[in-house]
């Protein structure tokens, strides 16, 4: 995470859901930033050794939410298939979220 940041993080193209490290041409360790930023999960964090790549893929599909969801944000989808997955990711609608009209 430190390494990633101290880069300057992914640019608005690049994925933060399938970020993988590579060490000896192997992939040791892919992580899902999304763990870390909605759930504060630092578990899939690895210690980085000389001549580790950090390799951030194009950002996948995508997809907005705003109004009243407790984080409106644009999203990149990875599992996520239904609409209660995506408003998951929002942190669900708030109470005085009028649910007729999505």
């Amino acid at each position: 995470m430190n390494a990633l940041s101290a880069a300057g993080g992914p640019t608005r193209n690049g994925s933060l859901r399938s970020v993988s490290v590579k060490r000896d041409g192997r992939i040791v360790e892919t992580v899902d930033l999304y763990d870390f930023f909605l759930k504060g999960d630092k578990s899939r964090d690895i210690r980085l050794q000389p001549g580790d790549t950090i390799f951030v893929p194009s950002i996948g599909p995508v997809v907005g939410l705003g109004g009243n969801v407790r984080r409106p944000a644009i999203y990149e989808l990875k599992t996520e298939k239904s609409l209660k997955d995506v408003l998951a990711l929002a942190d669900g609608i708030m109470p005085t979220g009028y649910l007729q009209r999505l």
